[in-house]
């Protein structure tokens, strides 16, 4: 884990991204790994569901999670980690998640995720309201770079940053910051993914 101890620059600074390592011990690590599902689906973006459309931004598919016997465990340890750093780093008022996200890249068909944010506004989410408001990403890959895929790095231009993290790290950023995965050029990259939303009382239009 990657600590600043300089208080007075913390109160003054809010921070792009933060990288935590080795976020899980080997055998949990592990154990996600053995209850990935392959009940995946495609992945969509807003606006638009047209497969077509959606292909030429969005190559990947997915599964949402949420809290049950099987993954408390895994809430829990995320829940742990993304309050140390939002105490440490952000200070952000957050209304926490629901769900979390695994996605698979492919190779295959040369998985990938072209320019976006995650910014979504909660008054501008269809029957949603301000509890939906995304303020913060979490990543954390579970594949390993270079033996399990090539290719598929997270690239933040707007920051001049590249990432390929290790598997069992976490990478936390602003969701108003442009980013892309590159495609997979070979095997296959398998992350989670969580948004953490703002809370209500903290929103401005």
């Amino acid at each position: 884990m990657f600590f600043d101890n300089n208080t007075k620059e913390r109160l003054h600074t809010t921070y792009s991204w933060i990288y935590w390592d080795d976020l899980f011990s080997a055998d949990e690590l592990e154990i996600l790994r053995s209850q990935v599902s392959s009940e995946l689906y495609p992945a969509t973006i807003m606006g638009s569901s047209d497969r077509e459309e959606v292909e030429k931004v969005r190559i990947s598919d997915i599964k949402f999670y949420t809290r049950d016997d099987i993954t408390s465990w895994v809430f829990d340890k995320f829940n742990y980690i993304i309050s140390l750093i939002n105490e440490r780093y952000y200070g952000f008022n957050l209304n926490g998640y629901d769900v979390f996200q695994y996605t698979q890249y492919d190779s295959h068909n040369s998985g990938k995720y072209d320019w976006h944010m995650d910014t979504i506004l909660g008054n501008n989410l269809q029957n949603a309201d301000r509890n939906q408001t995304r303020k913060l990403t979490v990543v954390m890959l579970l594949s390993e770079p270079e033996k399990d895929f090539t290719g598929g790095e997270l690239c933040f231009p707007e920051l001049g940053l590249q990432f390929k993290p290790e598997p069992n790290d976490m990478l936390v950023f602003r969701t108003t910051y442009d980013h892309y995965n590159k495609s997979v050029l070979s095997g296959v990259k398998y992350s989670y993914m969580d948004h953490i939303m703002l809370a209500p009382e903290s929103f401005i239009p």
